[in-house]
């Protein structure tokens, strides 16, 4: 159960001015069914995604999920709830390159500390449509060899594998062809019978055969509902936390493994990261050694071994010397003066 409780988020520019993204939003989502958030851009549908997500925060009002407070998770269980309870599609897929479609989809079980098992992305795999047709699945593919469309089904069956229990979709079919487009739409409806869907689109006018409901924006309120439903208070203070919030995040030595294999993949990355090591390891040890050293003796050395002249202490504070017929003056201190004196032959004043 997804209620929308006088739902508002307002974030501030560099100018100090406040901006409104959404304003008040009430709102009951069921378990099930295909919503688009239609509405021009700025109309705050975006932002009502990533609040229901929890990638931002609720500045006034609230959202339950489940019987979960999303405004009043901390940032660590808020983490957990995106681990447990959403299932993210963006537009652009997000997927890794270098990587085989198995391996995309392995890496949302590992964020959940789960064995990555091959039979059990098979399955999801197969759900998706991603089989050839000799029935082998897409397991092995490489994601550089496949079309927008399927991309767009890799990322649809990461997000199903980890058993997500709402799926939010951003644009999913914003950078496919009307034709993949529908197939992807098609698929979405079909998942839509076992959990909620909520899809984020712009235009309103190639959806409505897909849609079970219809929600419009406009300056972060709604303006338009097709098919409105409305929970009574009774009926949603009995529901209870079913599921616990996971922790997620992926082990550090994977993670290790996981971004020198990307640096792999991308060679010029990998050169403009080892070149920037070394530059910033060199810059390191020319400031250390600089910190440590003595700007005055090396020079007045050089001038007695060199030129032979005479060196005389004109003062505590500065010294003065004569090297190549010219008289330098320069600051130094008692460590300096100590170390001059135990030049050989040194007479000083």
């Amino acid at each position: 159960m997804i209620r929308f409780i006088d739902t508002s988020n307002s974030y501030k520019l560099k100018s100090g001015r406040s901006i409104v993204a959404l304003d008040g939003v009430n709102l009951d989502l069921a378990d099930s069914g295909l919503t688009f958030v239609c509405g021009e851009n700025g109309s705050g549908k975006t932002t009502l995604l990533n609040l229901l997500g929890g990638m931002d925060s609720v500045s006034d009002g609230d959202i339950i999920v489940d019987g979960y407070s999303l405004k009043s998770l901390t940032k660590s269980q808020c983490d957990g709830y995106r681990n447990t309870y959403i299932g993210y599609i963006y537009q652009t897929y997000n997927l890794i390159d270098g990587y085989t479609v198995g391996e995309n989809i392995a890496i949302a079980l590992e964020i959940r500390h789960k064995k990555v098992g091959r039979e059990e992305i098979d399955e999801v795999l197969k759900t998706v449509g991603l089989v050839d047709k000799q029935g082998e699945t897409f397991y092995n593919r490489e994601i550089s060899e496949l079309s927008g469309g399927q991309l767009q089904r890799v990322a649809i069956a990461r997000a199903l594998v980890k058993g997500a229990e709402i799926l939010l979709a951003d644009e999913p079919t914003g950078a496919l062809d009307v034709s993949a487009g529908d197939e992807i739409l098609e698929l979405l409806k079909n998942l839509s019978k076992k959990m909620p869907v909520i899809v984020v689109s712009h235009n309103a006018s190639n959806i409505k055969q897909y849609a079970d409901r219809i929600i419009t924006l406009q300056d972060g309120k709604v303006i338009d509902d097709t098919a409105p439903l409305k929970i009574d208070a009774e009926s949603n203070a009995a529901v209870e936390k079913t599921k616990k919030l996971e922790k997620s995040g992926i082990p550090f030595a994977r993670s290790v493994i996981l971004a020198f294999k990307g640096l792999k993949y991308h060679k010029i990355r990998l050169a403009v990261s080892v070149f920037l090591c070394i530059v910033m390891c060199s810059a390191f040890v020319f400031a250390f050694t600089s910190r440590f050293a003595d700007k005055n003796t090396p020079q007045i050395r050089a001038c007695y071994n060199d030129d032979k002249q005479m060196i005389r202490l004109a003062s505590v504070a500065y010294l003065e010397y004569t090297a190549h017929g010219q008289k330098v003056r320069t600051p130094c201190g008692e460590k300096d003066i100590a170390q001059i004196k135990t030049i050989e032959n040194y007479t000083g004043g």
